[in-house]
C-alpha cells in the first residue's frame, strides 16, 4: 500500500481472532449409532471415520462409548444425533442394511370414554334417532337465533367461509338448524343427535393456553303432526339411554334466574335440570325450546331435546354399581292413579312421595307419568301416573296390588294434600 498508493501505517497489526474456540465434547454409545443407522460399525470404524475429518475422539475404558470433539470450524455439531449423522454421511448410505421396520400389531384397547360413546350411539340409534355430524364452526346469526351471545364464542379471523366464523358453544343450535330442512324434504317425525366437542369462552383455557374443549351430547326430537308435549318425548329417549347405562335420573325444576339456563335455547318453564339420583351430580338439561328459538328456526310446536355432559355420565356410571336381577317368572300388574292437586304442586313431588311408599315394598316397580290435565283458570289440576308392579316370589293378587296402591295414595295425599279422582 505504501509503494503503490503512498499510504502510511499508523498502527500495529491487530488480530481479533480468539486464540481458542471451545467446542462441545459429545458422548455417544456405539450401539446407539448402529441402532439409529441400522449398521454394524465397530468402535474402530467409528473412531477412524471421525478422526479422518479432524474430530478428536476418546474411547471409554469398556470400549462401548466414544466422546468426540469436533474441529473449531464445525459449528454445526452440537448433540449426539449430529455425530450419528456424520458417521452415516461419511460412510455412505450403502453401508446401511435395508430392513423392514419392526412394528407392534397389538390392537389398542379403547378407553372407558370411547366405550361409553359407542354405547350411547347404539342406544339412541336403536331408539330410532339419527346421528349427524355438523361443523364445529357456525355463523354468528345461528348463535343469536339460539339465544347465545357471539361474544362468548371464539371468532376465526381468517375463516374459509363467512358462514363458519365462530366456534360453537353448544351442539343444539347445529341440530335445530337441520330441522326445517328435513321437514321440507318430507320427514315429519324424527330425532337427531350428535356427539362432539364444543368451545366456549366461559370454559376458559387449558394448561397449554388454548381453548378448552368440552365433550357434549345433544338430541332434538320433532313431530310436525303432534300437538302434545314434546318434553316427554325427549325425556323418554334420555331415560332409555340412562337405563342402558344403569343410571337413575332425577329432574329438578329450573328457576328463572338459574345460571344453568342462561345462553341456552331451552324454556325454563318447560325444562328441567337432569341429575343422577344417587349422587346428585348434574348431568345436563332437558326440555322444550323458547318461543323465540322455535320461531327463528321454524320449528314445529312439538319440538324438544336435551344437552348432556357425557363425561359426567361416565363418572356417574363408574360410581354406580348394579347387581344382576333375573327376570321374574311371574306376570306384572299395572294400576293407574289420578291425583287432583293444587296448581302449585309439581309432578316431582307426587313421584317422590310415591317412590317412598313403593321402596318400602319388596316388589320391583316402574313409575311413569300418564296424563296431566288442567282446565283454563282452574285452581287445581289432575296428574295421572301408571305404576307397574312385579313380584319375584308369586303372582300378585288383586288384594296385593290394592294394598300397595293404598300405601301410595296415603303417601302422596300426606305430602301434597292430593285427592284421588
Amino acid at each position: 500500500m505504501s509503494a503503490w498508493s503512498g499510504g502510511k501505517r499508523l498502527s500495529d497489526v491487530a488480530d481479533a481472532y480468539p486464540d481458542h474456540i471451545e467446542q462441545p465434547a459429545i458422548t455417544v454409545a456405539v450401539a446407539t449409532i448402529n441402532q439409529t443407522l441400522g449398521t454394524k460399525f465397530a468402535v474402530a470404524d467409528v473412531v477412524d471415520t471421525l478422526q479422518n475429518v479432524e474430530f478428536t475422539v476418546r474411547v471409554s475404558e469398556d470400549t462401548t462409548t466414544i466422546t468426540a470433539t469436533p474441529p473449531y470450524w464445525r459449528s454445526d455439531i452440537h448433540i449426539a444425533e449430529d455425530i450419528i449423522e456424520e458417521v452415516g454421511r461419511l460412510n455412505g448410505f450403502d453401508a446401511i442394511e435395508p430392513t423392514l421396520p419392526v412394528r407392534d400389531f397389538t390392537a389398542v384397547s379403547p378407553d372407558d370414554f370411547d366405550q361409553l360413546r359407542v354405547t350411547i350411539r347404539r342406544t339412541l340409534s336403536r331408539a330410532g334417532a339419527n346421528e349427524v355430524l355438523t361443523y364445529s364452526f357456525v355463523h354468528g346469526d345461528l348463535l343469536q337465533k339460539a339465544g347465545q351471545q357471539p361474544d362468548n364464542s371464539y371468532r376465526i379471523t381468517n375463516s374459509i367461509s363467512p358462514d363458519l366464523q365462530y366456534y360453537r358453544q353448544t351442539l343444539t343450535p347445529s341440530l335445530l338448524n337441520l330441522v326445517h330442512q328435513n321437514i321440507k324434504n318430507g320427514f315429519d317425525t324424527f330425532a337427531l343427535y350428535e356427539l362432539n366437542k364444543t368451545h366456549a369462552k366461559n370454559d376458559g383455557l387449558n394448561d397449554d393456553g388454548v381453548p378448552q374443549e368440552t365433550d357434549s351430547l345433544a338430541l332434538t326430537v320433532v313431530d310436525k303432526n303432534n300437538a302434545g308435549s314434546a318434553y316427554y318425548a325427549a325425556k323418554s329417549l334420555l331415560e332409555y339411554t340412562a337405563k342402558t347405562l344403569h343410571i337413575t335420573l332425577k329432574y329438578q325444576v329450573i328457576d328463572q334466574h338459574d345460571t344453568a339456563i342462561k345462553d341456552t335455547p331451552f324454556e325454563y318453564r318447560r325444562s328441567a335440570i337432569v341429575k343422577d339420583a344417587a349422587s346428585g351430580t348434574v348431568i345436563g338439561i332437558v326440555g322444550e325450546y323458547k318461543h323465540s328459538v322455535t320461531t327463528s328456526f321454524k320449528l314445529p310446536k312439538f319440538a324438544a331435546g336435551f344437552e348432556i355432559d357425557p363425561r359426567a355420565l361416565l363418572q356417574v356410571a363408574a360410581e354406580n354399581t348394579t347387581d344382576y336381577t333375573p327376570i321374574s317368572r311371574y306376570p306384572s300388574t299395572e294400576r293407574d292413579i289420578c291425583f287432583q292437586v293444587n296448581t302449585g304442586v309439581t309432578y316431582e313431588q307426587i313421584i317422590d312421595a310415591a317412590q317412598i311408599a313403593l321402596d318400602e315394598t319388596n316388589l320391583e316397580y316402574t313409575l311413569n307419568p300418564l296424563d296431566i290435565y288442567q282446565q283454563m283458570d282452574d285452581a287445581t289440576k289432575n296428574i295421572t301416573i301408571r305404576i307397574r308392579l312385579t313380584s319375584h316370589e308369586k303372582t300378585l293378587a288383586s288384594d296385593d296390588a290394592t294394598a300397595v296402591m293404598s300405601a301410595v295414595i296415603d303417601a302422596v295425599s300426606s305430602a301434597t294434600h292430593a285427592m284421588v279422582v
